[in-house]
């Protein structure tokens, strides 16, 4: 038989790949959980809870404390924000306050980065959310700054599942471990909301 062009070979190797990409994802969940349905407000895990620390005194007094994941790693969130647990075993808090379309959350999440830089993760996720949240629209992926880690991307998007969403999450990679931070709003709440982000991912420590 005829070997097959290198063009043809090479495309359906990069067809393969891509496949394989968007499985893995979704079973470790890093692109899976950005379309989950609104969480119902199960109680998390006991042992799951803020923590107080001297290095939380001063994001406390800004409106954050400290919280210790499950997991090993350590952010401060908004203070006041009410803790779930989702279907998908992630952690997220919720702004009590509501607001339009849903109100303001917040996602904790921890994910085996398969050896993948952020940019791949987030294009990938973007490419899976495409074919399953309605009304999803890109806005962008672009590099971020997060203290200590280099290689930090945020992934901006819209979508409609349960009202007019804008979501912002910033993610980067320790070791083979991929932390992301993930924020939803309302899109009439997202411009005074998004700074959230960056002060919960730039209080991340981990345990070595």
């Amino acid at each position: 038989a005829t070997p097959a062009p290198a063009r043809r070979r090479s495309g359906a190797r990069t067809a393969v790949l891509a496949a394989l990409l968007v499985l893995a994802l979704v079973g470790t969940g890093v692109a899976a959980y950005h379309y989950l349905p609104r969480a119902k407000g199960t109680t998390a895990a006991p042992g799951a809870t803020p923590t107080a620390t001297a290095a939380a005194a001063a994001a406390a007094s800004a409106g954050f404390v400290r919280y210790t994941h499950p997991k090993g790693f350590s952010v401060v969130v908004p203070k006041g924000w009410k803790m779930e647990a989702t279907s998908s075993g992630t952690i997220q808090f919720r702004d009590p306050a509501g607001g339009p379309d849903g109100g303001r959350f917040l996602r904790l999440s921890v994910t085996p980065a398969g050896g993948h830089d952020m940019n791949t993760l987030w294009e990938s996720a973007s490419n899976f959310n495409a074919l399953k949240l309605p009304g999803y629209q890109l806005l962008g992926i672009e590099p971020a700054q997060v203290p200590g880690h280099d290689g930090a991307a945020d992934w901006e998007f819209t979508h409609t599942q349960e009202g007019n969403r804008h979501v912002l999450d910033r993610g980067f990679i320790v070791g083979d471990t991929s932390y992301s931070f993930y924020l939803s709003t309302g899109e009439t709440q997202f411009a005074e909301s998004k700074s959230t982000v960056e002060t919960v991912a730039n209080s991340f420590t981990v345990k070595p």
